[in-house]
């Protein structure tokens, strides 16, 4: 799969390369500090007011707009470090990789981690790099390789170098240069106007140290037909305390080994995916067909269809691929439409949600998320359940148990056990609404769980809207007091309008929705028309013997209802939360609050 991933990247390079864009340079993310740029020969400041820094709010990364920024990112991509565990300096002080680069932490120089010997380490490695791998066979016979193919070091321009920093980074106010805070303060050295034969300069020493050091560990290379192999260091580690990753049953027990010529490509692949991580893209698509890459933040959806591959993200010391799947076919429209529809129907002044028709699969996730997560879940699809910021534990236990099927759903296109899960989540939303005692809340996420049901064909065929339910308990209860409830969608509409309508008349000063618990939990029709009975009895003292007829003929048809049936808990709810039509004046829709 990584492979497939290679050659899509490959292809989309050549196609940016033809466009005179560079595909990696293009995205690269310079780390936040303050980045300064030197003549190597007459030693004077050329840049010094470059502050760079990723805006984690906004997600827009402050300084690119520059003169110097592109030139900036081609010399910091060629002068990093691969990780802190191969630093040119023994001391992990100074962060930079050639002599024409100086990268510390700004704090560094006020308490004295940075020193004339530590500076003095640091150019004397890489005034002669093989002394370094001495010790180290292999690493030793990498470098050399190098050197045969990019040449000796400039031991003059290294000296230039040497001296401007040791003169300098201990007093640079004099150079009207301020470094205060803990990010990077990096110095780069250029040779004049000589831009391009600089940017050579700096590729070439940057190979100098990435030749040695692109492996995960030289200890595991191997020779074969003329070439170096050996395990690349991208998501991959192996040491003594790993010793579970080897392949015990193979002569070289290395879990994946590369030649020098495919590690560097896999290197650029890695680089590319890292700036898109630093960028809060997380999301990335190749797409096989178009040979093409999207990338998306968090929250947002791809914006055509895609075929090929998806990557998830996620920035730690190094870019880790989080989750990786196959797309055969990533649907961008919805056929049909998700219809978010307003079936309880009460008054305006509860119409908050956004209720309506979605055409788009990023559509409906989003308003998906906002009713039953409250705008939690697409923000939370990795996070760890500790670091849930939340105290709502339903909320909580909501997200756990449906993003891995919302995150198949919205990132991949695949709706296996969706339907399900929805359905238990959106029933838990609804309960979890009436503990904060919200009918507006309820109304908008029993909507929300009957328009996914209706969506998802999980309501039983022939059933009708609740529109229609509603007309008929409405003649029924003005008619002449002979009619019968005919369905049970009838019936348990009608229970929920009376428990409305009796839990009104409570005289207590603080009227909660859990009232209804008692019958939402019941598990036959029977315990229904009990419960309702004594309620009835509890409450008959402010109920009007005459002028109440529609109370009078509901109750009755309630009570006459001899089918047993499952519970419906969802149509209990819709009568509950709908205007009440037992206050509802000929003409207008009145609900009693």
């Amino acid at each position: 799969m990584l492979q497939d991933c290679l050659e899509v990247f490959e292809a989309f390079e050549r196609k940016k390369r033809e466009e005179g864009r560079d595909l990696v340079l293009d995205r690269y993310v310079p780390k936040d500090g303050t980045y300064i740029l030197v003549d190597v020969e007459s030693g004077q400041v050329l840049v010094k007011d470059v502050e760079i820094h990723y805006n984690k709010r906004t997600k827009e990364l402050e300084g690119r707009n520059q003169l110097s920024f592109q030139a900036i990112q081609y010399y910091d991509y060629y002068s990093s470090l691969i990780d802190m565990n191969k630093p040119i300096d023994s001391k992990k002080i100074i962060h930079s990789n050639n002599f024409l680069s100086f990268f510390i932490k700004k704090d560094s120089i006020d308490n004295g981690k940075l020193t004339e010997e530590i500076i003095d380490g640091y150019y004397r490695v890489l005034l002669n790099p093989a002394q370094k791998y001495q010790g180290k066979k292999k690493t030793r016979e990498l470098y050399e390789a190098a050197e045969e193919e990019l040449g000796a070091v400039n031991a003059g321009l290294l000296g230039k170098c040497q001296k401007w920093i040791t003169e300098h980074i201990f007093s640079l106010s004099e150079q009207g240069i301020v470094p205060e805070g803990k990010d990077y303060l990096k110095i780069f050295f250029v040779l004049g106007e000589k831009k391009e034969e600089t940017k050579r300069l700096y590729e070439t020493e940057g190979l100098r140290y990435l030749y040695p050091n692109i492996f995960n560990s030289n200890d595991y290379n191997v020779m074969y037909q003329g070439c170096i192999w050996g395990m690349p260091n991208n998501n991959m580690g192996l040491n003594s305390k790993k010793v579970y990753l080897e392949h015990k049953t193979r002569m070289q027990t290395i879990p994946y080994m590369v030649s020098r010529e495919d590690v560097l490509r896999q290197k650029k692949l890695f680089d590319y995916l890292t700036a898109l991580a630093a960028m809060g893209e997380v999301n990335v698509y190749f797409d096989c067909i178009r040979n093409e890459i999207d990338s998306y933040q968090n929250g947002k959806l791809p914006d055509r269809e895609t075929h090929g591959i998806y990557l998830r993200l996620q920035k730690e010391k190094e870019v880790k691929i989080q989750e990786v799947d196959y797309v055969s076919r990533y649907p961008i429209k919805l056929v049909p439409p998700f219809r978010y529809h307003d079936y309880i129907n009460r008054s305006e002044k509860y119409q908050k949600a956004e209720y309506g028709r979605y055409h788009k699969l990023e559509q409906m996730a989003g308003v998906v998320d906002a009713v039953l997560f409250s705008g939690w879940l697409q923000k939370n699809l990795f996070t760890e359940a500790k670091d849930l910021k939340t105290t709502d534990s339903t909320l909580k236990e909501n997200i756990l148990l449906a993003r891995k099927s919302m995150f198949r759903w919205m990132h991949l296109g695949e709706l296996n056990g969706l339907p399900e899960i929805l359905d238990r989540v959106s029933e838990r939303a609804v309960l979890s609404a009436v503990r904060e005692n919200s009918l507006d809340l309820v109304s908008q996420r029993l909507n929300m769980r009957l328009s996914l049901q209706s969506y998802f064909k999980r309501n039983k065929e022939g059933v009708m809207e609740i529109s229609e339910i509603r007309q008929l308990v409405e003649q029924k209860i003005n008619g002449n007091g002979e009619e019968q409830f005919e369905t049970e969608e009838e019936f348990f509409y009608g229970v929920g309008q009376l428990l409305y309508y009796l839990f009104s008349r409570s005289k207590a000063a603080n009227k909660k929705m859990s009232m209804i618990n008692p019958f939402i939990a019941a598990k036959t029709v029977k315990t229904i028309k009990e419960k309702l009975q004594r309620l009835f009895v509890k409450y008959d003292y402010d109920i009007q013997l005459i002028g109440s007829k529609r109370v009078k003929y509901l109750f009755a048809m309630i009570c006459s209802y001899n089918k047993e049936c499952e519970v419906n808990q969802d149509m209990m709810w819709a009568g509950f939360c709908s205007n009440n039509l037992i206050y509802k004046k000929d003409g207008e829709e009145k609900d009693y609050e």
